[in-house]
């Protein structure tokens, strides 16, 4: 009850204040002549309470207060929702009897839009609170309230040296305001500052300050933007020395330069611990300057080689110090080189070793100022020693120096190259391309090439040693019969002769051919412009001569022999040279196997062109076959059907006169199929010559003839008649061929079997019982008794009055 009490003196004051506020000229925009508004506090973050107060508003009058990210000008017919598009109604107020009116709103972060979607407020800057009527849009009033909270700052890193680079990141600020900063309240914008000041859409800058010379501590950096307010950071200047030397013999003179130390204040410098003095070259007075510089100059003490640090102190304050680490080298040294050869060739390993070097240090090697690559990387020992070696590379002949270099330190020696020159192949033939390689030679000297005394061109024309001293070149032997042969070579005071032997040489297009075919032969190292001889089976082609370098190309035609292996023969001026070649021939069947008339597909290759060939069956011709003839290549097909012939295995041959191929062929028993009985049908009675009849049988293999039978006794066929050979679907028993008569209880069987031209039988058909001849039926015997039974009845009937008389 109490903080309600209190909040309502609080309310009533805050009219008293608002209004003494307003009739005394407090700050605030007029919409029009009827009312204004003021608020307080002005400027606040998300969240905070706004208190507002209307003065000159029409009486008993309800007024709507909108929070919005945009100015708009009230002078002017303008609206919210039309000419304001980001905006949230955050309260709606009354006046009473009074034209005024106070209420208070806590500031929103999400603002409507007036497309339908929200705004997020995102940044400082100046927010405006706008008055319309209730339930109407026109601006009657506004105020300014400054928005804060947003802006955030921050350094990196923020501590370091003069001179260094702090990049500095702000978020919150206006989009497209400009920012600006000032060092210790100096504005560096334009001296020290890089990036663009200009705030990007998101509300964010990042700019990067170059350090000011500064004393040492703590400065102030200030960041202002053009539409926010200031931001203050720290950053602590660190003291820092540099040196104009890393590494220095004691006692030469080293120049140290400080920033970041205390201003107006004496340095004391110590090298390895111990005080040192110094020559002060910025400041006369032995002080740093205001920003805490100085330049000194100082003598290296004589201490021993290694690592040590140069320490600047302040001389009042032993927390503002500053150290930098340097080289005492050692004294100078007397390098040594030997090696372990003082000539040696191209390729060689070349041993290297020194002493006097610079201690643990690596180590280069050059040859006539050329570097050279060593097995292992070099470095020198505790005591400046080491070893190694390389190949000695590609060098003219005559004395080279080597030297071997640690950065500080160097030593030379010298050597001599011993040539080498190298040839090969020394045999083959006329056209070998020869190489010849050199190293260690004088340096750009010409090439003479002779062949058995004769100049020989090098390839390429004009060889020359290399400035090197290395040589490389080819040359090609010229025509010339087999045998040995001279080559000498000269370059500068070197001359090299070498024997070289050539040989003849045949290569076959192919070791497999067929007769009538071409075989390519290609001869190389013979006599030149001598007769070629080829002979194969003792047939000898027609001479062809080499040409000028003994060589020659040939397309020799395969004479007509039976296929096998041969010894094909070249022979020139006497030098013979023999190659084994394999006439081929073959045929093929297909299908292998397969009943009488079954089409067979045979076909070959290797035969003599164009010759008529012989293709028999089981040593036979063929009934109505046409012989085939090899084509231009030598290649044959044909066809033919399987003659009449028992189940077995037959050869088929074909052959050209000379050349002969065999093949097998099974030919595969088939059966034909039973006949199927007609007439008579079974249990038929016959008298006469009887007639017999039977399908025909349908039989693709070959044609058939049927096999005719009268048989009795089904148990062990006892043959009464048999017919062989019928070519008829049909039987007629003539007058010769009598039957005995038979009824049913010795029955005749008649039966048929188709049987084919190899004499393949089918099975038997179906037998089928006849009767032959009159016989008393059975059934008439008991009709005949019948009827004597019925005749006694009626005689009996008709006298019975005459049998009585007799009895009585």
């Amino acid at each position: 009850g109490r903080s309600m009490k209190h909040l309502k003196i609080n309310r009533a004051l805050a009219v008293i204040f608002a209004v003494t506020l307003l009739f005394s000229g407090a700050p605030f925009v007029n919409a029009s002549a009827q009312g204004s508004v003021a608020i307080e506090p002005e400027s606040g973050t998300i969240g905070t309470q706004v208190s507002v107060y209307g003065e000159g508003f029409e009486k008993n009058t309800v007024y709507d207060i909108y929070f919005s990210s945009q100015d708009m000008a009230v002078a002017t017919t303008r609206h919210i929702g039309v000419d304001i598009t980001r905006y949230k109604k955050v309260l709606s107020a009354s006046t009473t009897s009074f034209p005024v009116f106070n209420a208070a709103f806590n500031v929103p972060q999400i603002l409507d839009t007036a497309a339908g979607g929200e705004y997020e407020i995102s940044h400082d800057g100046d927010y405006y609170i706008y008055v319309t009527g209730s339930e109407d849009t026109l601006i009657l009033a506004k105020s300014i309230f400054k928005m804060t909270g947003f802006a955030q700052v921050s350094l990196d890193p923020a501590s370091g040296n003069v001179g260094d680079g702090v990049i500095i990141t702000g978020t919150g600020y206006v989009p497209g305001e400009t920012v600006g900063v000032a060092y210790d309240n100096k504005d560096v914008t334009s001296s020290h500052i890089g990036g663009n000041n200009t705030v990007n859409g998101s509300g964010a800058f990042t700019l990067t300050l170059t350090v000011p010379a500064s004393f040492y501590g703590v400065h102030q950096i200030r960041i202002t933007g053009s539409r926010t307010e200031g931001v203050v950071k720290q950053y602590s200047v660190i003291p820092e020395i540099k040196l104009n030397k890393t590494s220095v013999f004691a006692g030469d003179q080293i120049s140290v330069t400080g920033s970041g130390f205390a201003g107006a204040r004496g340095v004391n410098f110590f090298v390895g611990g111990e005080p040192v003095s110094a020559e002060w070259v910025l400041q006369d007075s032995g002080r740093t300057d205001e920003d805490g510089r100085f330049v000194v100059n100082m003598v290296i003490p004589g201490l021993p080689a290694g690592e040590y640090e140069v320490v600047a102190i302040d001389a009042t304050s032993a927390q503002i110090t500053a150290e930098r680490s340097f080289t005492i080298l050692p004294p100078p040294l007397n390098p040594q080189l030997s090696l372990d050869l003082v000539a040696g060739k191209v390729g060689e390993t070349l041993t290297v070793s020194g002493e006097d070097f610079n201690r643990l240090s690596p180590v280069t090697l050059t040859i006539d100022g050329i570097a050279v690559e060593p097995d292992a990387p070099i470095n020198t020992d505790a005591g400046g020693y080491f070893s190694s070696s390389f190949e000695i590379p590609a060098l003219p002949a005559g004395s080279h120096i080597i030297k071997a270099s640690d950065g500080i330190e160097e030593a030379a020696a010298s050597f001599s190259v011993i040539h080498v020159l190298s040839m090969s192949p020394l045999n083959g033939r006329a056209g070998t391309v020869v190489e010849v390689s050199g190293s260690g030679l004088e340096a750009d000297a010409p090439v003479a090439l002779y062949f058995d005394g004769k100049p020989l061109a090098t390839t390429p024309v004009g060889a020359r040693s290399g400035e090197d001293g290395s040589l490389d070149f080819g040359f090609i032997i010229p025509p010339c019969p087999p045998g040995d042969h001279i080559i000498e070579l000269r370059t500068g005071s070197v001359n090299l002769v070498k024997t070289f032997s050539t040989a003849a040489e045949v290569s076959l297009g192919t070791d497999t051919v067929a007769v009538g075919r071409q075989l390519m032969v290609y001869t190389r190292g013979f006599a030149p412009n001598s007769p070629l001889l080829i002979s194969l089976n003792g047939i000898q082609a027609q001479a062809v001569p080499t040409d000028a370098s003994g060589s020659l190309d040939i397309a020799y035609l395969v004479p007509h022999v039976a296929d096998g292996t041969y010894a094909l023969t070249i022979e020139v001026a006497g030098v013979v040279i023999t190659k084994s070649i394999t006439i081929v021939a073959q045929a093929g069947i297909s299908p292998a196997e397969g009943p009488v008339g079954t089409p067979v597909s045979i076909s070959g290759s290797g035969f003599w062109p164009g010759k008529t060939l012989a293709v028999k069956w089981d040593g036979e011709a063929l009934p109505g076959f046409v012989a085939p003839v090899a084509d231009s290549n030598g290649s044959f097909s044909a066809v033919f059907n399987v003659p009449v012939a028992v189940p077995g295995e037959y050869i088929v041959s074909v052959s050209d006169g000379v050349i002969s191929k065999q093949m097998q062929y099974k030919v595969e028993q088939t059966v034909p199929p039973a006949p199927l009985p007609v007439v008579p049908e079974a249990q038929t009675k016959i008298s006469g010559h009887p007639h017999f009849e039977w399908g025909a049988v349908s039989y693709e293999y070959m044609n058939v003839t049927y096999e005719f039978q009268i048989i009795r006794n089904l148990a062990e066929p006892e043959l009464v008649i048999g017919k062989p050979g019928l070519d008829e679907t049909s039987c007629m028993l003539d007058k010769n061929e009598k039957l005995d008569k038979a009824g049913p209880d010795n029955p005749y069987y008649w039966r048929v079997r188709s049987v084919d031209e190899a004499g393949n039988t089918s099975p038997w058909s179906e037998t089928r019982e006849f009767y032959y001849g009159f016989i008393w039926p059975f059934w008439l015997t008991w009709v005949l008794v019948g009827l004597g039974v019925m005749i006694v009845i009626v005689v009996v009937y008709i006298f019975r009055w005459r049998i009585v008389d007799l009895f009585y």
